[in-house]
């Protein structure tokens, strides 16, 4: 890590199963300002409860950081999700 504070640093996690839950959990204990969002609200809800702060659409986790950690089951869920959020416009040059 640089010389940055670990509170001033900030994450958004996109995706909160095994894998995306426990990054965030991680990074939240680490001091990190960690954002998400979930298809399922219900798994936003218990990470706020822990620290995260909650994002009402993926738009939002994306704008949120600089830093975003995608967690999905696979390439074309997050690809409908893009799809679905007209989120194409967020990965263009």
């Amino acid at each position: 890590m640089s010389n940055q504070n670990a509170s001033t640093l900030g994450v958004s996690i996109i995706g909160l199963g095994a894998m995306g839950s426990g990054i965030a959990r991680t990074l939240i204990e680490r001091g990190f300002t960690v954002s998400v969002w979930n298809r399922s609200r219900s798994k936003v809800d218990a990470l706020v409860a822990s620290g995260a702060i909650a994002c009402n659409e993926p738009r939002d986790a994306l704008n949120s950081h600089t830093h975003v950690v995608v967690c999905l089951s696979d390439y074309a869920v997050w690809q409908n999700i893009i799809q679905e959020h007209s989120l194409a416009s967020c990965f263009e040059d």
